[in-house]
């Protein structure tokens, strides 16, 4: 999540570096500290970060331009309710 006063350009870079780091951590990283950046990601709201990050093969920057992109999908109230006659 961005801080109050961050600018894109500042944003971008931070995720930059977080991705980067999660991506290819440097030797002798602590798992719990790969945990902690994992969690630092997830708390941008972007569901699909780590498959992007593990399985879809992208650099760091095409993982950040799609984080940056993302905007969830809103439901309207009462789409889990069934429809009434």
């Amino acid at each position: 999540m961005s801080s109050p006063g961050e600018t894109e350009a500042d944003r971008r870079a931070r995720l930059l570096a977080l991705v980067t780091r999660v991506a290819s951590p440097p030797e002798g990283t602590p798992e719990e500290q790969i945990d902690d950046w994992l969690d630092e990601l997830s708390r941008e709201g972007v569901p699909a970060v780590t498959n992007w990050i593990f399985h879809d093969d992208l650099a760091p920057a095409e993982v950040v331009e799609r984080m940056l992109a993302y905007r969830p999908i809103v439901l309207p109230m009462g789409h889990d309710r069934p429809p009434t006659a």
